[in-house]
């Protein structure tokens, strides 16, 4: 072992540096009431005519979930109603400072509260307002949400009392006014204090329209809707990426010296093969570690925050940058080498299976300038991922990267003859090294987009991204094609198959964007570049499919059913709920889910966070699935039957297979 470590370690040095169906698992739904609990004022709040008044509501949230602000541009922002007594009225809100974040589903800028908020009501007495004590009450509805679904908005109602001093003898109707609520606040000595002694800065938040008595905004239904990436496709990702390190200057040549090893330290193939899996497995161990310590600095809720996070999004994107750089051979990231011949040192002095796991990070160290572009990127795309499980993608994904790394190393050892036939190191690395930073400059965009779009920059906007992503593929086509040249690299002698394969795509790519520079569609990209809504497309488009519904009118969509024998599907919304808006967006119109909701079903949409009918139509939805959750979509029989019942997001296809076991479980249907 110690001998096939000094190969590694020896070769490598010599090398160029730039060489659901059922929700939570069949448990009852969560009770709002029971994630979300409004607290107030524990005595009498004082308050003196003519002059102004401060009255605090706190607001604790369970872990994992969130309550929108009251100044949220979309979700459910938070409306407050007063009922107050005589000659006191509410003269503004004040709110702690929320959270700017990107909604994982939509990808559009949203503010809300994790944990623990305040919200702060400016009271004003007339100088009439008649002495003594009397009862108030403050109504507040707010949605909560987690990462997944959203349930339907609940009012909670805080009490507290007003004690209303006798006026001062000079008080008249000349007393002036009270200030405006930010200068309320500031005369208001005690509510500083208690605001310094809970570390907690109040935010003024402007309360449309004249009626100060409640705070509220319209949200504006999404044009764009796009869930993550799914589980599978970033393991694929990370196979992908283990791949195509292998084929990168730094660590190519290694595998058929690694391999040799194998045998000249081995008197038998089964030796050889025994070693070479030994070595697979420690490769594994290596880099599934450094993935185990991103999933335990995320933590369980910590995937959704990253992802949602304006500055760690402007990190992972100058990451991505400096990756791609590293990979063009613009700038070098290495490790000492003084690190290298530690280990070697430190492996002299083991065996067995600590030598087999110090030979695995020598081959991580030395080849770190190469491989370093994949990992980072591959943790900062799952780090970014915001999805539910997503704090375990960093320990998966260096599973799958390094199993695919290490492959070939026990592959080859077990078939030696398979080392010969590898193709010679020589400037195709390069190419496709160089090919690779193209690739990870245009995800940069991605990230960089994200943090822009949740500060209302409006530097990136959607055209921007599809001509700078456009650039980038242009580029990758000229250095392909050998017009281009960077760093020190040699044109080439002539276009090969391979650089002429990357070309076309990378060309094919600028085609494929070219309708998104007028803010039009991009169905292959549009999870990648912004919304709709952040260029100057329409923001009042749906993006959903143009059929025919029953809103909110269930006894006329049952009456169809019945009539034709056809199955009913029933679709729970809401106008503030952002999953919503995503299905109804991106899944509904896909080809494997719009022809059974055009051709099978009668359809009805039920709003039920709208009045009058929304609290009838929780009723209903409870009673009929069981959950209040938004979305959740229902598949009844034409005699009024459940057959089926799905809650949360979904992908197209297994949409499209929940419909259609559905109404295979329908008599009628046929």
């Amino acid at each position: 072992m110690n001998h096939l470590l000094f190969l590694v370690v020896l070769a490598a040095l010599a090398l160029p540096a730039d060489a659901q169906p059922a929700l939570f698992g069949g448990a009852p739904p969560p009770d709002a009431d029971d994630l979300v609990t409004w607290t107030g004022p524990t005595g009498p709040v004082a308050v003196t005519p003519g002059e102004a008044a401060s009255v605090r509501l706190g607001v604790t949230i369970a872990d994992g979930w969130h309550v929108y602000a009251l100044d949220s541009p979309t979700g459910l922002p938070l409306r407050v109603e007063t009922e107050l007594p005589a000659g006191v009225r509410l003269d503004g809100l004040q709110q702690s400072p929320p959270i700017d974040a990107l909604d994982p589903t939509l990808g559009e800028p949203v503010r809300w509260f994790e944990g623990q908020a305040t919200v702060e009501l400016a009271l004003l007495a007339s100088p009439t307002a008649t002495a003594g004590e009397r009862p108030a009450t403050v109504d507040v509805t707010f949605g909560v949400c987690d990462d997944r679904i959203c349930l339907p908005p609940r009012t909670q109602t805080v009490e507290f009392r007003l004690a209303v001093a006798a006026p001062p003898p000079e008080a008249s109707e000349d007393t002036p006014a009270a200030a405006p609520l930010a200068d309320a606040s500031a005369s208001a000595d005690t509510t500083e204090a208690e605001a310094a002694q809970a570390d907690i800065v109040l935010v003024p938040v402007d309360v449309p329209g004249d009626d100060k008595s409640a705070a509220a905004s319209v949200a504006v239904p999404l044009v764009r809707g796009g869930a993550g990436e799914g589980l599978a496709g970033f393991l694929l990702l990370a196979v992908g990426a283990g791949l195509a390190a292998l084929l990168t200057p730094c660590v190519f040549p290694l595998i058929p010296l690694t391999v040799g090893a194998f045998s000249h330290e081995s008197t038998s193939r089964g030796g050889a093969v025994g070693r070479a899996l030994g070595f697979g497995l420690a490769v594994v161990a290596v880099f599934t570690a450094l993935g185990g310590a991103a999933s335990a600095a995320l933590g369980a809720a910590g995937a959704q925050q990253v992802a949602a996070n304006p500055w760690v999004n402007l990190a992972l994107g100058a990451a991505f940058v400096v990756f791609a750089l590293a990979l063009l051979g613009l700038v070098e990231l290495r490790l000492p080498s003084r690190w290298a011949t530690a280990v070697d040192g430190a492996s002299r002095k083991s065996g067995g299976v600590a030598g087999t796991l110090l030979a695995a990070l020598a081959l991580a160290v030395v080849s770190f300038s190469c491989t370093a572009p994949f990992v980072g990127g591959l943790l900062a795309t799952a780090a970014g991922s915001g999805t539910a499980g997503g704090w375990a993608r960093p320990l998966l994904g260096m599973a799958a990267f390094s199993a695919a790394f290490a492959t070939p190393f026990v592959v080859l050892a077990a078939a030696p003859g398979l080392a010969a036939r590898l193709p010679r190191s020589g400037a195709w690395m390069a190419t496709v090294k160089g090919t690779l930073g193209f690739v990870e400059l245009a995800a940069a965009l991605k990230f960089l987009s994200n943090a822009d779009l949740v500060w209302g920059v409006g530097l990136l906007t959607r055209p921007v991204v599809v001509a700078l992503t456009m650039a980038v593929a242009l580029l990758a086509t000229a250095f392909l094609l050998g017009r281009l040249r960077i760093g020190h690299d040699a044109p080439p002698a002539s276009i090969g198959a391979g650089r002429l394969l990357g070309a076309t795509v990378a060309l094919a790519a600028v085609l494929i964007l070219a309708p998104g520079l007028a803010g039009g569609a991009v169905p292959l990209a549009d999870a990648y570049l912004p919304p709709r809504t952040a260029s100057a497309g329409d923001p009042g488009a749906s993006g959903s499919s143009e059929l025919t519904w029953f809103t909110d009118d269930l006894d006329a969509a049952r009456a169809q059913a019945a009539a034709t024998g056809t199955p009913l599907f029933v679709d729970f919304t809401g106008y503030t709920c952002t999953n919503c808006r995503a299905m109804e967006a991106t899944v509904f119109p896909s080809p494997e889910v719009a022809p059974i909701l055009a051709g099978e079903v009668v359809r009805a949409r039920l709003y039920t966070d709208a009045r009058p009918h929304g609290p009838a139509f929780q009723a209903i939805q409870q009673a009929m699935t069981g959950t209040v959750a938004m979305p959740t979509y229902a598949v009844v029989s034409p005699g009024g039957e459940v057959v089926g019942v799905w809650s949360g997001m979904a992908s197209p296809g297994d949409f499209a297979a929940f419909l259609r076991s559905a109404l295979d479980r329908t008599p009628q249907s046929a």
